[in-house]
């Protein structure tokens, strides 16, 4: 694949795939979680009623109080960001 300035040839050699291509780290409380998801429809892009998805965030709130103790004590998590490389054939 001949190179461009919106398809570099490198990119060509990349198998199909997700790559990752930036990481960091955040610092984040469970707290801060369970609060986000509490205010979704849903959970895991799963439509859940309104009572079961409370119980589930009750219940991972338990584990979570089991797990960290302190809900509001931040913690590192790794956050990252993939790119899809494809392969693009160009005919003439």
């Amino acid at each position: 694949v001949p190179a461009s300035p919106s398809f570099p040839r490198q990119a060509a050699r990349h198998p199909p795939g997700p790559r990752t291509v930036a990481t960091w780290t955040v610092e984040e409380s469970p707290a801060a979680c369970l609060a986000a998801w509490r205010g979704k429809e849903g959970l895991a892009g799963t439509p859940l009623s309104a009572p079961v998805q409370h119980a589930v965030l009750e219940e991972l709130e338990r584990w979570a109080h089991a797990r960290f103790a302190d809900l509001d004590q931040l913690h590192p998590v790794p956050e990252h960001y993939e790119l899809v490389v494809v392969e693009i054939n160009q005919r003439a």
